[in-house]
Parts: structure tokens; sequence; C-alpha cells
């Protein structure tokens, strides 16, 4: 069975997402090559914050089809988004850290046939980013994901239950375009969402298993990203793909 899930992500990474699902661990160049600039000394020639912070917020506006193994189809809406924070270290030589923390909630409802799921996640990311001239970057990152979710589709049910993903992202981009790509494996609490990997003919491992890519556009003081992740699930694969904008950072 395949289900198509349009959604904003994302990470971790933005992914946040299974994805943006997560959004990645991105944190734009520009944004850090200016801030950092602020830490070099304060009053009196001391130096300021060793680590720098912004605040964002980013919703989500999209769609989903899922169909069976019998070809029967039906269409949702998903409405969601995330916020947090991200940080950076304010030093000048590569590479430097930078991360962020965000929670996520996604609701998806049913347009047609009877489709219904939501999700919340909660999750840290970091890792070493290398900036370049012109404000490019390199950049790779991880850390947990904390979610619980619960989907039908029609007459499949995926029953409520929490689990955890290790995202692995890596990111490049310059001033006004980033891109990232990355995989999540994750361990579920619930025994009959685990998938049977020898029954299986995709490669992964944990519980369940994530593949995803996007990218974003900066415009100034806000940002529109989009998304696709692949999830193998123990009832079968999950594909989203997504568009979603920052209203700040």
């Amino acid at each position: 069975m395949w289900a198509l899930l349009f959604m904003g992500v994302t990470s971790a990474a933005e992914l946040e997402l299974p994805q943006e699902t997560l959004q990645p661990t991105v944190l734009r160049a520009d944004v850090v090559q200016s801030r950092r600039k602020k830490g070099k000394k304060g009053k009196k020639g001391k130096r300021g914050p060793d680590w720098a912070h912004e605040f964002y917020a980013r919703p989500a506006l999209g769609g989903s089809t899922y169909t069976d193994a019998d070809g029967n189809a039906s269409t949702a809406i998903a409405l969601g988004g995330q916020g947090g924070v991200r940080y950076w270290q304010r030093k000048r030589k590569n590479p430097i850290y930078a991360g962020r923390s965000r929670v996520q909630v996604q609701y998806i409802a049913a347009t047609t046939g009877d489709t219904t799921g939501m999700e919340v996640k909660v999750g840290s990311f970091m890792g070493p980013q290398w900036l370049g001239p012109k404000r490019s970057y390199v950049g790779l990152s991880s850390g947990l994901d904390v979610f619980w979710n619960r989907y039908t589709f029609g007459e499949v049910t995926l029953d409520p239950t929490v689990g955890v993903g290790v995202p692995v992202i890596g990111s490049a981009g310059v001033k006004l375009i980033g891109m990232y790509a990355g995989f999540e494996p994750a361990w579920i609490a619930n025994a009959d969402r685990r998938v049977d990997w020898s029954e299986q003919e995709y490669f992964g491992f944990g519980h369940q298993f994530s593949t995803f890519l996007g990218g974003q556009l900066n415009l100034g003081g806000t940002s529109v990203g989009i998304n696709y992740t692949r999830t193998i699930t123990a009832y079968g694969v999950q594909q989203g793909y997504g568009l979603s904008m920052n209203l700040r950072g």
C-alpha cells in the first residue's frame, strides 16, 4: 500500500519530517555571518556572548492522498506548523556549532474517503557547520526527535504510538538558496507498528525508516521551503511533499 502525504516539515532534522516531516538543522549562513560579528567585543573591550539565538515559526498547509492495495484512493488536507529556537556559536573560526530545538504539530483531515491523522514532535538537533565565502555553508547535524502519532487510511489504522527518531542531516547552500538531505531510523513503542525487515524489499533499520530531502529560498527576513519524505512503515510506504514558510528568521 502507498500513502502520499503532502506535509510541511520537517528535521533534521526542518523534518522536521518523518519528517521534515522533519525540518532540518539548517541555519541560514547569512544569519550566522551577520549575527556572529556582534560577538567580537562588547563595552569596555569585553567579549560578547559566545552563543546567539533567534526564535522562529513556520506554518504549513497542504493535502494528502492515500491509495490502498486495491487502488481505492482518498484525499485529505494537512494543517500544521512548527516553532522553536535556532542557536549558533559566534566564534569566527570553522567549524561553528549550530542547532535547533522545535515543536511540530500536524493534523490530517479527509476531503474524500476516511483519512485522518495527527502527529506531534518535540526535538533538538545540532552539528558542525563550515562557513565559506559569499555566505556559503556546508553542515552536518543529528539529534533526537520524540513523537506521538496516529493515522487512519480507510480500513487501515495505524494505532497511536510514541517513538523516537534519530535523524542524520547533511546541508549546503549559499546566501539565497539552501538544500538538505538525510535519513532517520525510528524506534516505536507500539509493537504492531514495527517493520519486519525480513519481509521488506526496501533497505532500512529500526522500527521504521525515513529518507528525505528539501530546499529553501531565503527572502530577506523570511524563507520559503519545500520538502519530500519517504517513510517505510509496517503497513506500507508513506511519501510526503510539502511547502512551508518562516515567519521569523
